[in-house]
């Protein structure tokens, strides 16, 4: 079970207005024991102690996930230019006098035809 010292830093900076992108926290496991077999991860906001083995699995499950992703992402692209799609929404757009008017075009779509 976990018997070593682990020590957290909460640093922000010096000034009492500070929003959340401007302060970290800096957590360390001090037992080198322990150390070799955990690792202290965020998960939903809050530091979980978890084994080692564990993280590098979710690790890998997650970087599999966003190779996959890329590669969805780069075969759609691929299929809108095959297929002339891609054109034809940039050639639509470029219609418009403004990019405010394309995007209140493409906004009103949005709202009137649900996904």
């Amino acid at each position: 079970m976990w018997e070593g010292a682990n020590h957290s830093h909460f640093c922000s900076p010096d000034h009492a207005y500070a929003h959340d992108g401007q302060t970290s926290r800096e957590d360390k496991i001090e037992c080198v024991v322990c150390n070799a077999k955990f690792t202290i991860v965020e998960q939903k906001k809050d530091l979980v102690l978890v084994s080692r083995e564990d993280s590098k699995q979710t690790e890998a499950v997650q970087k599999q996930k966003q190779q996959e992703m890329e590669s969805l992402e780069k075969r759609l692209w691929r299929t809108l230019k095959k297929t002339g799609v891609l054109d034809a929404v940039v050639g639509y757009l470029n219609g418009f006098r403004s990019a405010a008017a394309a995007y209140r075009q493409l906004s009103d779509l949005h709202h009137c035809h649900p996904v």
